[in-house]
């Protein structure tokens, strides 16, 4: 088992002074108060894994930039005496055991640098019998909260910096671990989420200004704009890999040379109907009914700002009969807006009076958002095409809302990605600073000749995997990939359609 020292608390609860190799601290919050209380359950693993990030750049169909995968941590841990047992009373972590607690597992390397190495909330627990005494724990990172849907407001002239803490605030993510935004590069019109997931809905915003979203190993959620100068943190030679394990696959398998990006250029339509009920059912007196209705507009689903709260005899009507004859009861109902999203509301017809009724009229007028003439850019390089056949890449993207901006963009990225670019995977092994120093998203300077490769890459995904009983040993395979790098070139597209690029240096 690792060596971990005899002191929790402190400065000690890496372990000793002088190291010779690797000790972990794995914080796991049992009774879910919201703390860690120093208690490193690293003393009792036999072996680890943590894998985390992106194995690609680009998705396999060619539309679009690959999403964040999952980050892992799998752990085997001696249970000797039960106590990962989850119907064991004397369990030091009864009766806390069942899953979904926040966890972190940090290191403290032999120079003494102490780094996060992975934050993420326990995802299942397994004493198996087959393997004597152990059991085995897992853990997902900040990625899998963020694979929920959610819904939010329209909101108006906002950047991505500003967007991405609505949805996080809407999807509970833990304070413990924050955020880290950049200032985003484009201030959009109108920007929303209907149901959607938040995870994607992140990427899409990073994706259409060319930004860059990531899971730091600390649990953070980091996004850096296209201006946003990476800071090198390493020089990485072919003697700090492991003999033998450097890859370059096939430079041509990024390559895309037609490009195509749908753009969206919204219309507001001022007042107008975006919700009617069918239905006209009998409400008794003093009764209520909760509604939900869903917004459309000339036939489309769209999402609305300003709702007009619902006038009286503008907006509904209540009569003794359905079909609208009788007594005129309009005086006696109400029509109240419980809550309201970007797609829908939530909605209370109330019958305040004494005589039962029916609504005859019930509807919503608001501002919608619409996108009467969606179009699309193109950009491509037909020397690539000869070269390597046509490799299309296409992105529909709704913040893509100005044609001139997404031009821009186009035309940058058919440059970038209609020529071959070498991604880099090698092991790292016995160098703790640096495997465990070099987090998701961080630049490298690096320099291996013999592969043509010189110049700054960014790491995209990893995977840490102990090699020995001891955890003092890991192999670390690390992917770095070409990146555009736009920082110091304040480079700033057309406005259009209430569509602004700003400068954040």
């Amino acid at each position: 088992m690792p060596i971990y020292g005899e002191f929790k608390y402190g400065k000690q609860k890496y372990g000793a002074t002088v190291l010779d190799s690797p000790r972990f601290a794995l914080e796991i919050d049992w009774d879910n108060n919201g703390l860690f209380d120093g208690s490193n359950e690293a003393r009792y693993l036999h072996a680890l894994t943590v894998t985390r990030g992106r194995p690609y750049y680009i998705k396999k169909d060619g539309t679009g930039f690959e999403r964040l995968n999952v980050g892992k941590l799998t752990g085997i841990f001696n249970n000797e005496d039960g106590r990962f047992n989850v119907e064991n009373i004397s369990s030091p972590y009864y009766p806390y055991i069942p899953i979904g607690k926040e966890m972190r597992l940090r290191v403290r390397t032999p120079s003494d640098q102490r780094l996060a190495v992975f934050a993420g909330i326990v995802d299942d627990l397994v004493p198996d019998s087959q393997l004597a005494g152990k059991a085995s724990i897992s853990a997902d990172d900040g990625v899998r909260l963020l694979k929920q849907e959610s819904s939010v407001a329209v909101q108006t002239n906002i950047r991505t910096d500003e967007a991405i803490p609505l949805m996080l605030e809407k999807i509970g993510w833990p304070s413990r671990w924050g955020s880290d935004l950049d200032i985003g590069a484009d201030v959009r019109n109108y920007w929303w989420l209907d149901r959607g997931s938040v995870l994607e809905a992140i990427h899409d915003l990073a994706d259409s200004e060319l930004g860059a979203v990531w899971m730091g190993a600390d649990g953070k959620l980091k996004f850096r704009s296209r201006y946003t100068s990476v800071p090198v943190v390493a020089s990485l030679t072919e003697a700090d890999f492991l003999l033998g394990t450097i890859e370059t696959p096939r430079p041509w398998e990024m390559v895309r040379n037609a490009l195509r990006v749908n753009v969206y250029p919204t219309v507001l339509e001022t007042a107008v109907e975006v919700w009617k009920w069918q239905e006209i059912p009998f409400i008794a007196a003093g009764a209520s009914r909760t509604v939900f209705a869903s917004f459309t507009y000339n036939g489309g689903n769209v999402p609305v700002e300003s709702l007009v709260a619902p006038v009286a005899t503008t907006d509904y009507t209540a009569n003794s009969a359905s079909d609208g004859s009788g007594t005129n009861l309009t005086a006696n109902f109400s029509v109240t807006v419980l809550d309201q999203f970007s797609g829908t509301a939530k909605l209370s017809i109330a019958n305040n009076g004494g005589t039962g009724g029916y609504p005859t009229l019930t509807r919503l007028r608001a501002n919608a958002i619409t996108v009467p003439n969606q179009t699309f850019v193109e950009a491509q390089d037909n020397n690539s095409i000869l070269r390597y056949q046509r490799r299309t890449f296409e992105m529909a993207i709704r913040w893509f809302q100005s044609s001139a901006v997404a031009q821009g963009l186009t035309d940058f990225m058919v440059s970038f990605l209609s020529t071959p670019r070498l991604f880099v995977k090698a092991i790292i092994r016995g160098n703790p600073d640096l495997q465990f120093g070099i987090d998701l998203g961080e630049a490298v300077d690096l320099y291996l000749p013999d592969k043509g490769i010189d110049g700054v890459y960014r790491l995209a995904w990893l995977q840490h995997k102990n090699i020995d009983r001891g955890l003092r040993v890991f192999d670390t395979t690390m992917l770095f990939e070409p990146f555009p790098d736009l920082s110091g070139s304040y480079w700033q597209f057309p406005a259009e359609v209430g569509v602004t690029t700003i400068f954040a240096p």
